[in-house]
């Protein structure tokens, strides 16, 4: 197996659903897509490393955050989306192994001199402890946020849950940067959400 392979694998994500919608009662032919995700989360990311680089305190490494945001769902190819429920099953450290070893499969299929590069940016995401991984991790939790008010609007849920708000929240006090809390205040108050914080 190889690249072609690889790429073709991917396009499983096309079509395969993010669970936790389904769960929440957002129907099969509505339900946003894991690629759909990733699509948003890696154009957050864009914008947010876009904005620390204009800024002075520090920059961050674009490149490097963006393929994180490519492939921080990637074993889901092999595992698909497993959420809050199915973790509670199975437990956070099955869960771990099956990502870690669909993403290893996965990666093993591209060309030799990507693969390490690849894992490596993988692990660094999940470590949570560079500020990349942080502002992609803030990018993939305000990606959630706008889905559900997106589905909110549409009729199929009713008001973002707490939960999501909190990982919100607590993703962004981590990377505790100004100019993506500023973005998050701004969507905030676009769609008059209060924090969990303020509630």
């Amino acid at each position: 197996m190889g690249l072609a392979v690889f790429l073709d694998l991917w396009g499983r994500l096309k079509s395969l659903p993010r669970s936790g919608w389904l769960i929440g009662g957002v129907g099969r032919a509505a339900a946003e897509s894991i690629a759909d995700h990733v699509s948003r989360t890696v154009l957050i990311t864009s914008i947010f490393c876009d904005l620390i680089n204009s800024g002075q305190e520090y920059s961050v490494d674009c490149e490097k955050a963006l393929k994180m945001a490519l492939l921080h769902d990637l074993p889901e190819v092999y595992t698909s989306d497993m959420g809050k429920e199915t973790t509670q099953y199975i437990g956070l450290e099955v869960r771990r192994r099956a990502e870690e070893k669909a993403l290893k499969d996965l990666l093993a299929m591209l060309p030799r001199n990507l693969q390490d590069g690849y894992w490596d940016i993988s692990a660094e995401f999940r470590s949570q402890k560079s500020i990349e991984s942080q502002l992609v991790r803030v990018a993939d939790k305000l990606e959630v946020v706008l889905q559900a008010l997106e589905y909110e609007k549409a009729g199929y849920l009713h008001g973002l849950t707490k939960g999501m708000l909190e990982e919100l929240d607590g993703a962004a006090k981590i990377c505790d940067n100004p100019l993506i809390n500023d973005v998050i205040r701004d969507v905030k108050e676009n769609f008059g959400i209060v924090s969990v914080e303020e509630k």
